[in-house]
């Protein structure tokens, strides 16, 4: 596994004495009642002049994190950092390599989509947690987005469901 660096551009969000995560999707509500993402370590939320209180904890506007990856958490190596405030968009998730994959009816990659679902809880034991995952019939493949993607994630993802185009919403840092 490459541990990084990694950034990001996403808001920041911490429930009520749990832990913060950089959000990689909310629901499209004010205020925000909850998220999904990435949890980071390193980082106290009530220290920043950006958080906001809200009734489902504290948020801030959308912020750069970059840090380490364990598996499981962004361990931040540096504080975060405000965007331009014109910013209104997060950190798109990029491919790692896009291939060609072999001929494969829709049903087959249903069938590999599912298979995907049913194992989100194995993959996320394994550092890998699946974010969403989607059939795109056109290219024959299923698009599967995690925190990393990593030579040894998307190998091992194609590998096991063979037609997926694996894409990491972790940038690497250069």
């Amino acid at each position: 596994m490459d541990h990084g660096p990694y950034a990001v551009v996403a808001p920041l969000w911490s429930p009520h004495g749990g832990p913060v995560y950089a959000c990689y999707a909310m629901p499209a509500v004010y205020p925000p009642s909850t998220c999904s993402g990435v949890v980071l370590k390193g980082i106290d939320l009530r220290q920043l002049s950006e958080s906001k209180p809200l009734p489902s904890g504290l948020w801030t506007p959308i912020m750069r994190v970059e840090g380490t990856w364990d598996g499981h958490a962004l361990i931040l190596t540096r504080p975060p950092q405000t965007v331009d405030s014109q910013t209104t968009t997060t950190t798109e998730p990029v491919c790692r390599a896009h291939r060609t994959p072999p001929p494969v009816s829709e049903q087959e990659l249903l069938d590999v989509h599912k298979r995907i679902r049913d194992d989100w809880k194995a993959l996320a034991d394994r550092g890998m947690p699946v974010f969403t995952s989607g059939v795109i019939p056109t290219r024959g493949v299923v698009k599967v987005v995690v925190p990393v993607a990593d030579a040894t994630t998307a190998d091992y993802f194609e590998k096991r469901y063979i037609y997926v185009d694996v894409y990491g919403w972790l940038q690497p840092v250069s």
